[in-house]
């Protein structure tokens, strides 16, 4: 089993894909397998419901090139909104990403987190109401879920954090939408009988949690974890005031710091020893063909790694 090193780009634009391909490639070389995320918007993939010749042709191209690159799915988006959850996409849709990905012959598919609760529907209501809205999300998740075939893995990525106002009228209350904590995701791998895994983005998890409390939390996720978003951040989130949260940084460059992001990867290594695990490193770039921030990312995650198995 191992760690594959993997590279977000855009599945209809083949200079993107070709880009980052070399980047691995002279970055990585022998040391790790690699790979692609494949994202985009909805209209990139399938129009009238048929996949689109561009995206089919662009994956073919760079087998042919790299026949052991991996790729994976970061499910297509509604609208213009990346952070449109499944909840608010027609249900239609997920059958038309699942035979999407089969197509496109990936190992894992991620579908964002559902935040189907405002953050102002959420404040006034009770940790009992609460509790209550999480557990029917979970149990409704796991129902749309369980009824999918896939030949690889469906995953769901973790949200961010929820936590009351703490200088308002709610400053005791803390609580969080489903699928932000690890336990929420246990519960929905249980729910749908084993059939979703997690993938975890550490910059949402870090949103709204110290470096002190991440490993612990992140630990728990242990016995779901299938594929992992990496980045760092800076700031905390605060509902009700807005979010205050820089994320997509390099890792070392944010409050995750390179303490903790050592302490990250030896968690992956020794977990990724049991299962492969897709590491996919999310930096924001400016224009992803040259990838400054990505390339700059990928030399330092790629040192750590050296460095951590000796």
């Amino acid at each position: 089993m191992s760690i594959t090193l993997m590279l977000p780009c855009r599945a209809s634009d083949w200079d993107q894909i070709e880009a980052r391909m070399g980047l691995l490639e002279h970055l990585v070389g022998e040391d790790f397998p690699i790979g692609l995320e494949l994202m985009g918007p909805f209209s990139d993939f399938l129009e009238r419901g048929n996949l689109i010749s561009d995206v089919m042709k662009n994956s073919r191209r760079a087998r042919e090139m790299m026949p052991d690159l991996r790729f994976s799915l970061h499910a297509p988006f509604d609208g213009k909104n990346p952070m449109d959850s499944f909840l608010t996409t027609r249900k239609e849709n997920l059958h038309s990403i699942i035979k999407l990905a089969e197509n496109l012959r990936v190992s894992v598919v991620t579908f964002h987190a559902s935040h189907p609760f405002s953050y102002e529907g959420l404040k006034d209501k009770s940790l009992k109401e609460i509790r209550t809205l999480r557990k029917n999300n979970i149990k409704e998740v796991a129902e749309v879920f369980g009824r999918l075939e896939f030949s690889g893995l469906i995953c769901i990525e973790n949200g961010t954090g929820y936590i009351g106002d703490e200088t308002g009228p709610t400053k005791k209350i803390r609580y969080a939408p489903a699928f932000s904590r690890a336990q929420d995701f246990i519960d929905l791998n249980a729910e749908s009988r084993e059939i979703v895994s997690s993938t975890v983005d550490i910059c949402h998890l870090s949103e709204v949690l110290d470096p002190d409390q991440l490993m612990s939390e992140l630990r728990k996720f242990e016995p779901v974890l299938r594929h992992f978003h990496l980045s760092d951040g800076r700031g905390h989130f605060r509902p009700f005031f807005g979010p205050a949260f820089e994320e997509g940084l390099i890792p070392g460059r944010g409050k995750i710091g390179e303490k903790g992001f050592k302490n990250i990867l030896r968690f992956l290594l020794r977990i990724s020893e049991s299962r492969e695990l897709g590491l996919v490193i999310e930096v924001l770039d400016k224009d992803y063909v040259e990838s400054e921030s990505s390339r700059e990312a990928l030399k330092i995650l790629v040192e750590w790694l050296r460095e951590l198995q000796g």
